[in-house]
């Protein structure tokens, strides 16, 4: 596995950045992993019963993309899924959640008591998904620049 940053031209933080795990289906594993955040949108916005006018409207896209996105044939960017987050009433880590170990619990977003380094270090391993490495990537150093303020 390897680990690239690339900086911007005006020398600000990184706005690419890739962990990279070759060997594995990445065009496979995106389509799974975009289908899979589709589904959890369309059913959190069906539970909350919205319609995909009034989330597209409120996220500034179109009623088709938003089918777009719940059927998985488009990507969805980390910041929409922060906005549908905040509208839908559901962590960021819902959306995202069965991608870390594949396993289901009424609240997958709970984190394990006896969570350590090793065992987040082994889940982000298992990550296929360059694209959703590199969100992963880019929210840790999002949050902790958060911290160091």
């Amino acid at each position: 596995m390897s680990y690239a940053t690339t900086m911007s031209n005006n020398n600000e933080p990184p706005n690419d950045t890739r962990c990279v795990d070759e060997g594995h289906d990445s065009v496979r594993d995106d389509l799974y992993i975009r289908k899979s955040i589709g589904r959890r949108i369309k059913s959190a916005r069906k539970a909350k019963k919205l319609t995909r006018q009034f989330v597209g409207d409120w996220i500034g896209v179109s009623d088709q993309q938003i089918w777009k996105y719940e059927t998985g044939i488009d990507n969805i960017s980390a910041g929409t899924i922060y906005h549908l987050s905040q509208l839908l009433q559901k962590p960021v880590e819902y959306f995202y959640y069965n991608h870390l170990d594949g396993t289901q619990s009424d609240r997958p977003w709970d984190i394990p008591a006896d969570l350590n380094d090793d065992m987040i270090l082994e889940a982000f391993r298992n990550i296929r998904s360059l694209e959703v490495r590199a969100w992963i990537c880019r929210l840790i150093f999002a949050l902790a620049a958060q911290a160091e303020r």
